[in-house]
């Protein structure tokens, strides 16, 4: 078998060597360095870009889960929500996120409600407003007093939330009507102190202005059906509350237990921080929850 021969370098070509190994790890160090470098600029500008990135992509849906809906703040007769969906078994059509939360409210209680009325156009409310208006006219009562009582029972078209598809007005198996007595049946008690945690809360409570109607629910979504529970206000007050506060910070909302910062703002690039949610407020403002 043929011994290996050894390679002796000499004196030039060892120097040659060592210089040129030394050249190969400097290169080396260099590029790590280099790299380490832009890793750290990307990483320091990482939060700002999620910004961005978040700002962008919210200001394309912005949900209409907080429009407020009255004689002040009107919907376009053609406005039809997207996204609604006929309740199992009934006519009674609601945006698909509002169904699904309704569902599982409803199975979740040990005597169920039922839906009554959901999604219904200004068209329609517009016919029933005129009809009702009539039926005073028709009973005797003069123009002026039937525009000041029909104020307090009924909306004309476009100035009705049922119209958004998010609010289910709710009735027992014993009284299929919609009743004012509906507070105080065990469905009502029940709803009264759980629908926050599905995202529903009771569209107007008693004393508060406009029209009280104990039987109506309105999908907010749980994050802020959360907070106005912790609050006890309605959606007008609770607006009102977010508008005035202009930033309002929350600890400990709904069974996730988050912290979060809610903005009432006129521009989502002004928000400083990644955002969770955003709906508009039908005036022209933008609710955005950001985590805290």
């Amino acid at each position: 078998m043929a011994k290996r021969k050894k390679i002796r370098l000499r004196g030039r070509d060892r120097a040659a060597a060592y210089i040129g190994g030394a050249a190969v790890l400097l290169l080396l160090i260099t590029l790590i360095v280099v790299r380490w470098g832009r890793a750290g600029d990307q990483e320091a500008q990482t939060p700002e870009n999620e910004i961005e990135s978040s700002v962008v992509e919210w200001s394309e849906k912005v949900t209409s889960l907080l429009w407020l809906i009255n004689t002040e703040h009107i919907l376009p007769q053609s406005y039809v929500p997207e996204g609604l969906e006929a309740l199992p078994n009934s006519n009674v059509q609601v945006v698909e996120e509002a169904g699904r939360a309704f569902l599982r409210m409803v199975q979740d209680m040990d005597t169920p409600v039922y839906a009554a009325n959901g999604y219904i156009s200004a068209a329609a409310q517009q016919n029933l407003y005129d009809t009702k208006r009539q039926e005073y006219l028709d009973a005797g009562y003069s123009e002026e007093r039937t525009n000041m009582v029909i104020v307090d029972e009924y909306f004309p078209g476009g100035a009705d939330e049922h119209q958004l598809g998010l609010t289910i007005d709710v009735c027992t198996e014993a009284s299929l009507n919609l009743d004012y007595d509906f507070a105080l049946t065990p469905q009502g008690q029940w709803l009264k102190e759980h629908a926050w945690e599905y995202g529903f809360i009771f569209r107007q409570t008693e004393g508060a202005p406009k029209i009280y109607k104990p039987w109506q629910l309105r999908y907010v979504g749980e994050t802020h059906a959360a907070i106005m529970q912790e609050l006890e206000l309605c959606l007008d007050d609770y607006l009102a509350y977010l508008a005035d506060k202009g930033t309002s910070y929350f600890s400990d909302v709904g069974a996730m237990h988050l912290d979060l910062i809610v903005y009432f703002t006129d521009s989502l690039s002004e928000i400083p921080l990644k955002i969770r949610e955003v709906s508009g407020d039908n005036n022209g403002h933008y609710i955005v929850v950001c985590y805290r």
